[in-house]
């Protein structure tokens, strides 16, 4: 039916009294049989009378239940011929000629008749029964059912085995401290980068290990104590010494958990960070002579943009002098010429105006003032400025605010300047017999406004490029419009001064509509 496998563990079963058939006076000299028999029958105990030829001359309920059959179907029986197994008689054999007991724990017994279903483990003893002057007159067979403890011990082996491998597999440096702060064990990560040897930290505590300077040994055991005191301890970096006295920064996570051995233990995981760390200083050192840069930049292009201004202005001043006839009438292409000297002066001056306002914003250095006034006032603005513009070339332009009485709290010329913007664009690029609208209305989050035109629309994947400072969607547009892309990177960036948000929605021949809410400073 089933066959013992060799014993792993020794362990010696304490057994009072011997009992066999023939022997039961020398039991009865101590208990009464009626006791001696009961005990026999109603035990959990798997129990067993065989003589010395090995043949089961008594069995007890338990010893048939375990095997499904009737106590009558095992007497006179011989045990070799129900579990045929040569190791195991020879196990007998050897109780019987020296007269000495054997015992196993959690042995492993194995039906032969279904052995996936019928695997269990089991404590045995075979006793021998001493008759007189050291001669055995039969065994005594006992065995305890243990497969369930059995297998948990089974799991708590596999489970440690498997932090084992991992604690000598780690491409980390891994420390085990017992709860006093004594080191259990190390693997190999810290030989490879510290240069010491396990058994120059096991055994040792956290304040002995010579890894460690003094402000880092103070750090490190107000963590361990921490730790041991049920608090979570996220990462953190220290400094180590290697045994050349060479250092490096190293990220310490740890967490206490509870041993096989239900021991309160520290299991400390080290990363070598030296490289991350001196990526990370590269990286800050090329983003603050990055920043350092940007900033020289835009002094040079505001102190250039002033010093072309004043020049630029006395260029504009007499020219539009002359257009005027402050000096006399023009004669010939004159007048066609000082025009194109007027226009493209403004131009340029435009263009300076934006760099230095640009170069101000990048610098830190562009002025706020923040006032409360209606929204009105500029949308009355804006309609006197682009008016003779819209009805050149037949545009309809409407101003819609709600309430009327609109009233907001920001920098106004930032926002007038935000609105011409947007409003310059919209008239550039829409055709003749176009229409474009410009809204506001309180919201729960502001003031929003919008500039809605019927132009030619931007490509959706082109609309994120519109915002970055001299970039134009040429292969679009065909650069049929003047401008230098600065326009629409100011409005952008004078919005954020307000804490506002800018949106567009375009398609392509349809149109576009450029939306954004200011949150009402005043509030």
């Amino acid at each position: 039916m089933y066959s013992y496998s060799d014993p792993n563990i020794q362990q010696k079963v304490n057994l009072e009294e011997n009992y066999n058939n023939e022997g039961r006076k020398c039991l009865e000299s101590f208990l009464p049989a009626e006791i001696l028999e009961s005990v026999f029958e109603h035990t959990h105990m798997m129990v067993a009378y065989l003589d010395t030829d090995f043949n089961l001359m008594r069995v007890n309920r338990a010893y048939a239940e375990a095997d499904d059959h009737l106590p009558s179907f095992f007497v006179g029986r011989n045990y070799f011929d129900l579990y045929p197994n040569e190791s195991n008689r020879i196990i007998f054999e050897n109780v019987v000629k020296n007269c000495k007991p054997y015992f196993a724990t959690e042995k492993l017994f194995e039906y032969a008749d279904s052995p996936e279903n019928r695997t269990r483990y089991l404590d045995c003893s075979l006793i021998p029964l001493e008759e007189n002057a050291g001669n055995v007159s039969g065994l005594f067979l006992t065995m305890q059912d243990v497969t369930e403890r059995a297998k948990i011990n089974q799991s708590l082996i596999e489970s440690e085995q498997k932090f084992r491998n991992i604690f000598k597999l780690s491409p980390e440096a891994v420390v085990l401290l017992d709860k006093t702060g004594m080191v259990v064990d190390v693997n190999h990560r810290v030989h490879d980068w510290l240069g010491y040897e396990s058994s120059e930290f096991n055994g040792k505590r956290l304040l002995e290990l010579p890894c460690f300077d003094d402000k880092t040994k103070t750090l490190i055991l107000e963590m361990f104590c921490r730790r041991m005191k049920g608090e979570k301890v996220g990462s953190y970096e220290i400094s180590f010494i290697r045994r050349d006295g060479s250092t490096f920064v190293g990220l310490v996570s740890a967490s206490a958990i509870q041993g096989s051995d239900d021991m309160l233990y520290d299991l400390v995981l080290i990363s070598d960070v030296t490289l991350l760390k001196e990526q990370q200083n590269a990286l800050l050192e090329a983003k603050m002579a990055a920043e350092a840069a940007n900033r020289s930049k835009s002094e040079f292009l505001a102190n250039v943009s002033h010093e072309l201004r004043t020049p630029l202005n006395s260029i504009i001043g007499f020219s539009d002098a002359m257009l005027e006839g402050y000096t006399g009438d023009l004669k010939g292409k004159q007048a066609k010429y000082l025009n194109n000297i007027s226009t493209s002066g403004k131009n340029l001056l435009n263009l300076i105006n934006n760099v230095l306002d640009l170069s101000k914003i990048e610098a830190g250095k562009m002025d706020f003032h923040s006032e409360s006034f209606p929204v009105a006032d500029i949308f009355r603005i804006l309609e006197n400025m682009f008016l003779p513009m819209t009805s050149s070339k037949n545009i309809s332009l409407q101003f819609n605010c709600t309430p009327s009485s609109l009233a907001i709290h920001a920098d106004f010329s930032k926002l007038e300047e935000i609105l011409i913007n947007l409003l310059s664009n919209a008239v550039k690029f829409t055709p003749e017999n176009g229409a474009i609208e410009v809204s506001a209305r309180s919201t729960e989050s502001g003031i929003q406004f919008s500039v809605k035109d019927t132009g030619i629309g931007i490509p959706v994947d082109k609309l994120d490029l519109i915002f970055e400072p001299f970039k134009q969607v040429e292969c679009f547009h065909k650069r049929e419009h003047s401008g230098t892309g600065l326009g629409l990177c100011l409005v952008r960036k004078f919005i954020k001064m307000h804490d506002g948000e800018l949106s567009v929605k375009s398609k392509e021949g349809e149109g576009s509509e450029f939306c954004f809410v200011i949150p009402d400073l005043g509030c």
